[in-house]
């Protein structure tokens, strides 16, 4: 959605004289001024910045009315003078609150512009007017997304860090709250890779392996609900994120750091184990197994695990369990669909234990759990194929030696029928256990 005023100006007053600024969004935020600024800065003098325009998503670079002969090129003075003239423009409301085509307001294009001086302006910015901090994209395909995403994606951490301190010190309860749950919901964050960056700022930072500055955030700013906020697109949770960006030092983090009780956590059907298993991310898989086991004895290099794979919250997602309320992990490995890295580990090779895959032991398992059903429903088919071929060979109606006798051939019609009604019915049984196990 444009702005309804995509051209305006500001006067300042400059050197004792007032001065225009000019400024437009109709595509992006430009500001520029048509006659020489003698511009005042912290700790030093006045600079003369040149007639010209500036771009905010290529800030501070200034395209100069004059020819380059008649003031040089651009130089550091000069990139100090227009953060020092954007720092005054900031203060003008109308201007501040303007959105661009795509929603984006002026700090945000600042930090698109992800340059030290940019970054640095965004900084002095906020120190001024914390408030400031909570800037995000209005409509647009990037609604939702606020300064904190930007300045992550970008890996200004350090920036993000001192930013997320000061917040926490200037703004309100109510203010860090709309900080910390802002989540992106644009267009833009529907596709991959962005889709599966988790929402907020800290699902985001777990994505990127940030567990440096999860664990200050914890640690100093007492921020320790989180991982309990799910992204408002996909519904997953941060530690389902983490798994989607393979991330094993954050998926650690996160299951150390706030409980196993994680891991029995479903986002659509999905725990963090199944979604890995899904993704393929075998390293993830083993390492999420590892969590699960339980030392029982260790004699020299020899030693002793148990594994329970079902009849608790954090493990009933790794083979079928009737209380579970969603997949396992043994459903989406065998699925035609699943990527060529969750296949293999099906093979006798992933995750050796006593000479056998671990996953292959478990469909050696279900297999010796389940063959006399197989058996059985074979068993009934052979039954039905011979019955039925019997009877078309040898029928009474023929009137050969080799032809059935009518009470012979009615025993042999029941049994058809019988037989029919089983298999039948077997189809069913598969059907009902099939829908009752989808998410």
């Amino acid at each position: 959605m444009a702005p309804v005023d995509l051209f305006g100006s500001v006067k300042l007053s400059l050197g004792g004289e007032t001065k225009v600024i000019k400024y437009t969004h109709h595509d992006v935020h430009r500001i520029s001024w048509d006659e020489p600024l003698t511009v005042p800065v912290e700790d030093g003098e006045p600079i003369t910045l040149p007639a010209g325009k500036c771009n905010l998503m290529f800030f501070p670079g200034i395209t100069f009315n004059e020819t380059r002969r008649q003031h040089g090129a651009m130089r550091d003075e000069h990139a100090e003078a227009v953060s020092a003239l954007f720092m005054l423009l900031a203060d003008d409301r109308a201007y501040y609150k303007a959105k661009d085509v795509v929603g984006t307001p002026p700090i945000l294009a600042l930090a698109v512009a992800n340059t030290e001086v940019s970054v640095g302006l965004i900084v002095d910015l906020v120190e001024a007017k914390p408030e400031r901090i909570l800037a995000s994209h209005g409509p647009g395909p990037f609604v939702g997304e606020g300064l904190m995403h930007v300045l992550a994606v970008n890996g200004r951490f350090d920036e993000l860090w001192q930013l997320l301190k000061l917040s926490h010190e200037k703004l309100n309860a109510t203010q860090m709250t709309e900080l910390v749950q802002m989540q992106c919901t644009g267009k833009f964050f529907k596709t991959e890779p962005q889709r599966d960056f988790g929402g907020h700022l800290f699902a985001w930072l777990a994505c990127f392996g940030k567990i440096d500055l999860l664990s200050q955030a914890v640690d100093e700013l007492g921020y320790d609900k989180w991982h309990e906020q799910p992204c408002t697109m996909t519904g997953f949770y941060p530690i389902h994120t983490a798994v989607r960006a393979d991330s094993v030092k954050s998926t650690m983090f996160l299951i150390h750091r706030f409980g196993r009780e994680q891991l029995g956590w479903r986002a659509n059907g999905y725990t963090a184990l199944v979604l890995a298993a899904r993704s393929g991310r075998q390293a993830m898989v083993v390492h999420m197994l590892n969590e699960r086991t339980l030392q029982k004895w260790v004699w020299g290099r020899l030693a002793m695990f148990s594994f329970e794979l079902s009849g608790s919250a954090d493990t009933d997602d790794i083979d079928d369990d009737p209380n579970s309320q969603g997949v396992s992990m043994l459903e989406v490995i065998v699925r035609q669909d699943s990527p060529k890295e969750a296949q293999e580990m099906l093979l006798d090779s992933f995750m050796p234990v006593q000479g056998k895959g671990f996953i292959f032991h478990l469909i050696e398992r279900k297999w010796d759990e389940s063959r006399q059903w197989f058996n059985i429903s074979a068993l009934l088919l052979l039954s039905y194929v011979i019955s039925l071929t019997i009877l078309t060979v040898r029928l009474p109606s023929l009137g050969d030696d080799f032809s059935l006798s009518v009470s012979s051939a009615r025993t042999l019609i029941y049994l058809i029928l019988l037989f029919s009604f089983l298999l039948v019915m077997e189809e069913v049984r598969f059907v009902y256990l099939w829908c009752a196990r989808r998410p």
